[in-house]
């Protein structure tokens, strides 16, 4: 069946290539640039463990400390990758840009062909502009919009994870276009939920959520359908729930638990959140918040949701939605996003983080998005608004290109790169960072302490036994953040047993002493 016109086809496969090259060409920068620009720190705890699986060691960050503190679909994806580049673990990162340009390239196409069955009038004309086509915005979108581009391409799950969230909610369109809602069809939607967990354990929440929604509009007739979506699901993911409860005593991953111990700070959480929404509701921009101080980071975010709303409202744009798009298939996974949302928003203090955790609310808006502008377009005796729409996609084209350039520019080297450097110098001694990614990829001899790959640190943090830890360990040398290494000597009492030796910008280095 095609779901396209034939200019939608064109414009759909031409975004889909588009984003394939672009993603693949960053796979060709060197070193340098892959440790300081787009992937992150906890990045490199999936390449390193994927390279210590292709060396037949397991699943282990450092080679000793066996973890699963990782998303496991990703990194088993990426160990070919490290198999075939052998002792050049660098050439292993670059060859994974494989997957990543993989798993956008798919994902356009994928939004492109749901956003042809997702609108009520289907058959779409190939005459007028291509801005009033919600089909071609949407593939268009997925293509060009930097904030979504950097999140699908950091090195963490996230590429694979919206891929997989996507074929989800298309395969549930088919179920909710098919006049038979069979057995068969939800077995098929729990195999993919169940890869769907694998990729992040969080989207149990789907599951669930599916669940419900299927019982609250069809009853009893529904439980057999739901019972057999939860098994395949649970099937599929079952070995990865095994091998957390019976090696580490949980089914939440070390690296989940590490993020909800201690006290958050709510404030900055409901902060972080509402410049996180701020941006999605742009679709294709990254405000400069990281310029601003707290108090006009709020404002601004305020006034950009204020505007995009008033502008919804007075042009009428919000009915739009109702009368052109199919809301029923997006509910369950709305619903559920948004729960996860508040999840990690009261109980998770890496705000860092939130526009990982806010990519399902991400997609779904992208939908609406695409419907939005082309309606706000069509409208022809809104001379104001159709130049705004002009103006916004030269802004967005526009950021996407210097932005991305930006990538391939002479980098600026990381405190964090340059600590593994300085460990790898270092080999007869065990160097200890809570932030450990880069530089536990980089040198052998760094051990995490943050309890992410670590599931010893793990059980210290949570017996309150940390102290004692560092002072058994005896590690000849500490390192990390100011802030961060400052903390540690303290909650261990063991301030008197390191002196400073060295700094490397924000990190500190010290040596143990007694």
């Amino acid at each position: 069946m095609t779901y396209f016109t034939p200019r939608e086809r064109r414009y759909v496969w031409f975004f889909t290539c588009f984003t394939f090259l672009t993603r693949v060409i960053l796979g060709f920068r060197g070193e340098l640039n892959h440790a300081s620009r787009l992937l992150l720190d906890d990045s490199f705890y999936m390449f390193s463990c994927a390279r210590h699986l292709a060396l037949g060691q397991g699943i282990t960050a450092d080679g000793v400390h066996l973890t699963n503190g990782i998303q496991p679909l990703l990194v088993f994806l990426e160990v070919p990758f490290f198999w075939l580049a052998g002792n050049d673990r660098w050439l292993g990162v670059q060859h994974s840009f494989v997957l990543f340009a993989l798993f956008n390239a798919a994902s356009v196409f994928l939004a492109g062909r749901m956003m042809a069955r997702l609108l009520k009038q289907p058959l779409r004309s190939d005459e007028g502009s291509t801005l009033t086509d919600p089909v071609i915005i949407c593939a268009g979108l997925w293509a060009l919009s930097y904030p979504l581009f950097a999140l699908m391409v950091n090195g963490l799950e996230t590429g694979l994870y919206s891929m997989l969230l996507l074929l989800v909610i298309d395969r549930y369109i088919t179920i909710e276009n098919s006049e038979q809602r069979s057995v068969k069809q939800f077995a098929l939607l729990g195999l993919l939920i169940g890869f769907l967990i694998l990729a992040r354990i969080d989207a149990l929440f789907y599951l669930l959520a599916i669940g419900v929604f299927e019982l609250v509009r069809y009853r009893k007739a529904a439980i057999p359908r739901i019972a057999m979506m939860g098994i395949v699901a649970l099937l599929i993911s079952s070995p990865w729930w095994i091998y957390n409860y019976t090696g580490f005593g949980s089914f939440m991953p070390t690296s989940g638990q590490a993020e909800s111990i201690g006290a958050v700070d709510l404030g900055k959480n409901l902060e972080v959140a509402l410049a996180r929404f701020a941006n999605i509701s742009t679709a294709a921009l990254a405000l400069p918040y990281n310029y601003l101080p707290d108090v006009l980071q709020v404002l601004l975010s305020i006034a950009v949701l204020g505007i995009v709303f008033l502008v919804l409202r007075h042009y009428g744009l919000l009915a739009t939605l109702r009368r052109q798009l199919r809301i029923a298939p997006l509910v369950p996974f709305a619903s559920a996003a948004f729960v996860l949302a508040i999840i990690y928003v009261v109980h998770f203090h890496a705000p860092y983080f939130l526009d990982r955790y806010f990519q399902p609310i991400r997609i779904i808006w992208l939908f609406c998005a695409a419907v939005l502008i082309a309606e706000a377009y069509r409208k022809y005796d809104a001379r104001l608004l159709r130049w705004g729409v002009r103006v916004f996609t030269v802004v967005a084209v526009g950021y996407f290109a210097v932005a991305y350039a930006m990538n391939f520019t002479p980098p600026h080297l990381t405190d964090l790169y340059r600590t593994g450097l300085w460990a790898k110098q270092h080999p007869e001694s065990i160097v200890g960072i809570e932030q450990s990614g880069v530089a536990g990829f980089i040198a052998d001899n760094v051990c995490n302490l943050d309890g992410k790959m670590n599931p010893d640190v793990m059980r210290a943090i949570q017996n309150g036994t940390m102290p004692e830890y560092i002072k058994t360990q005896k590690f000849p040398y500490l390192a990390d953040w100011d802030s961060v290494i400052n903390e540690l000597l303290v909650t261990s009492h063991a301030v008197s047993d390191y002196k400073l030796i060295d700094s490397i910008e924000r990190v500190r280095i010290y040596q143990r002493i007694k």
